[in-house]
């Protein structure tokens, strides 16, 4: 699957990377990439249109829910816990459009 380049959230622009390290990841500082914000994507030719897709919607809400501060380490494991209102929740799906109206304006 073609990604673009770069995806606008609020105010940052992630570099979207393709590597065989990472499954899903991203980094407002990426030492790797002159530290700019990036998402890496998993570079498995293996995996189908949507599993890249899927990888790319989960770190982009990932990424959404952190800059509105809804993201929280879990206190049982090394994973997260998001906790949102339905107002917030009306908000991350309004910033979701806006980062992926462009792919879709590109597609069509």
């Amino acid at each position: 699957m073609k990604l673009p380049k770069t995806i606008q959230i609020l105010n940052y622009t992630f570099d979207i990377k393709r590597s065989e390290d990472y499954y899903g990841h991203f980094e407002f500082s990426d030492k790797d990439n002159k530290g700019k914000p990036t998402i890496t994507i998993a570079n498995d030719k293996e995996r189908s249109d949507s599993i890249i897709c899927e990888i790319l919607i989960h770190e982009v809400l990932e990424i959404i829910l952190e800059l509105l501060r809804v993201r929280y380490t879990a206190p049982s494991d090394d994973s997260y816990e998001f906790h949102y209102t339905h107002k917030e929740h009306d908000t991350v799906s309004k910033i979701l459009a806006r980062a992926l109206m462009p792919m879709f304006k590109e597609v069509n």
